[in-house]
C-alpha cells in the first residue's frame, strides 16, 4: 500500500509539474520527440497548431493595432487565404500598376498577427517589430501594411468567434470562408509534407510529415482526417470554424462565403466583395 500511496503521490506531482509548465512555459515542450511534445501542449490547454497565438484579438489589445475600417481575412486553414488576401488588396487598390509597390510580399502587406514568430514568442514584442522593422529596401515595414494611401488595412487570420471580437465596439471587418472538408485534408496532406526539418524540429515535430498518405475515396483512415474530426488536434481549424462562423453568417460585419462557390463565380464574388468593403469598382 505504500508503494502504491508513494506511486499515487508521484503522479500526481507530475501532472502538477506538467500543467504549471503547460501555462508558464509550454515552448519546454517543444524540445521532446513527437508526438508526446504535441500531446503535451495541446493538453494543456495551448494552442493548435503550437504557432497559433491569439493574444493580438484579446478585447483590451485589440484597440491598441486596430483602426476601425479594417478587414480581417479569417478564412478557414487551407481555404484560399492567400487567394483571398491577393483578391482583397487588388480591390482596395482597384488593380491600379503603380499600386504594385504596395504589395512586395503578402506576408508584408498582410500580415498575419496571430502568428508566434518563435517558441517563446510573445505578441508585445511581435507587435514592436511588425512597427519597427527596417526591409532590405530600407522602407519600414509598417510603410507597407500601413501604407497612408491604403484605404484600409488588411490582415490575415485563422480564427473565429469568440476569439476574434466580431460584435466588438471596434469598427472591423470579417471575410469567413469554408471549404469542402476532403479538399482540405487534401491541401493539409500537401501542405504538412513541404515543411522542412528545420522547422518541424522548432515545433516539437509539428507538422508531420505525410508524405506516404494519400487522400481518396476508398481510404478509411488517413491522419489528417481523424486529426480534423471531433477529438482531433485540428477540430478547431475546420467543424468548430464553420460552426462558430455560422451564427455570426447575417452580422452587417461579416462576409461568410464557400471557396467553392467563389471559384465558380470569379466576377461575381468580387463585385459582392467590393460591395461588403464599400468599393466602387471602375468597370469597363
Amino acid at each position: 500500500m505504500g508503494a502504491i500511496k508513494v506511486l499515487g503521490v508521484s503522479v500526481a506531482a507530475l501532472a502538477m509539474l506538467v500543467g504549471s509548465v503547460g501555462k508558464l512555459r509550454p515552448h519546454v515542450f517543444m524540445s521532446l520527440p513527437f508526438p508526446l511534445s504535441i500531446i503535451l501542449w495541446a493538453s494543456t490547454g495551448n494552442e493548435m497548431p503550437p504557432y497559433f497565438m491569439p493574444d493580438a484579438w484579446k478585447e483590451d489589445e485589440i484597440g491598441t493595432w486596430t483602426k476601425d475600417g479594417d478587414l480581417v481575412v479569417a478564412t478557414g486553414g487551407k481555404s484560399g487565404t492567400t487567394f483571398m488576401l491577393y483578391c482583397t488588396h487588388q480591390i482596395r487598390t482597384k488593380g491600379k500598376d503603380q499600386d504594385d509597390e504596395l504589395f512586395p510580399d503578402v506576408n508584408l502587406a498582410t500580415p498575419w498577427m496571430d502568428l508566434r514568430q518563435s517558441r517563446n514568442g510573445h505578441w508585445a514584442e511581435q507587435k514592436d517589430r511588425y512597427n519597427t522593422t527596417v526591409l532590405q529596401d530600407g522602407r519600414l515595414m509598417k510603410d507597407v501594411w500601413d501604407h497612408p494611401s491604403l484605404p484600409f488595412r488588411i490582415f490575415k487570420s485563422h480564427y473565429f468567434p469568440p476569439t476574434l471580437p466580431v460584435r466588438s465596439t471596434r469598427n472591423l471587418k470579417y471575410i469567413a470562408m469554408s471549404r469542402n472538408g476532403l479538399d482540405v485534408a487534401a491541401s493539409f496532406t500537401t501542405f504538412f509534407s513541404s515543411h522542412t526539418d528545420q522547422l518541424r524540429n522548432l515545433w516539437g515535430g509539428f507538422p508531420p510529415d505525410l508524405s506516404d498518405h494519400e487522400i481518396s475515396s476508398e481510404a478509411t483512415t488517413h491522419p489528417v482526417v481523424d486529426d480534423l474530426l471531433p477529438g482531433g488536434n485540428l477540430y478547431d481549424i475546420y467543424f468548430n470554424y464553420v460552426k462558430s462562423w455560422w451564427d455570426y453568417r447575417n452580422d452587417p460585419n461579416v462576409l461568410l462565403m464557400h471557396y467553392a462557390d467563389v471559384r465558380k463565380d470569379l466576377r461575381g464574388h468580387v463585385q459582392k466583395i467590393a460591395k461588403f468593403l464599400q468599393v466602387v469598382l471602375i468597370h469597363s
